[in-house]
């Protein structure tokens, strides 16, 4: 009953965000270059360790990537190549940050952390890669429970309860857990279709 409350309280607040930015004719592809901007400090406020910062500017980060898409729908401005960039952008996203984490485990001379950093990155990359390739052969592949919403909720959690060490290893697990978890359905689908199953 609380949580509902919140997501209502937090909705009422983003479509009069959103009403607002579509009211002043705000481009939708210019929210989506700020979220990645604001990715460059979160990066930043990571390699120093400043965990707190970071929390915070991946909420304001996040915030932009759910503004995007939401002011070109109400515009009625969508455009593919909107959908296109917001795409490229996330991904650009998803390594800035990462990067960012890799620095300071570097700097803090935590090899294993260094290298889990990287694994978790590439299991980031990879969930939308696997997607995207599976969907050229089948109708949908949106198998697995790792994407980027939930890796970013992870992430500011981790941030703001300084307990990043944990949230890297939830995302270098469960991020490519799903990619393998892709990468079962497709074969399976594929198989079953071409025995005529469907």
């Amino acid at each position: 009953m609380i949580t509902a409350k919140i997501g209502q309280g937090c909705k009422l607040i983003i479509d009069q965000i959103v009403w607002c930015l579509s009211l002043l004719k705000v481009n939708p592809n210019i929210l989506t270059v700020f979220g990645v901007v604001v990715s460059v400090f979160t990066a930043v406020a990571l390699a120093m360790g400043r965990f707190g910062y970071a929390g915070t500017l991946l909420i304001l980060a996040g915030l932009f990537d759910m503004l995007d898409g939401a002011v070109a729908r109400v515009s009625k401005s969508e455009t593919s190549y909107g959908a296109f960039l917001d795409s490229v952008v996330d991904r650009y996203s998803d390594f800035i940050v990462m990067l960012g984490l890799i620095i300071y485990y570097g700097w803090a001379e935590r090899l294993t952390y260094v290298v889990l950093s990287g694994v978790a990155l590439m299991g980031s990359v990879l969930t939308s890669y696997a997607r995207a390739r599976a969907e050229c052969l089948i109708p949908s592949c949106k198998v697995g429970f790792l994407e980027r919403p939930e890796r970013v909720v992870i992430l500011i959690l981790g941030a703001l309860f300084k307990s990043m060490d944990a949230a890297v290893w939830v995302i270098a697990v469960l991020s490519n857990w799903t990619v393998i978890h892709r990468i079962l359905y497709t074969r399976k689908y594929l198989k079953e279709r071409s025995a005529g199953r469907f």
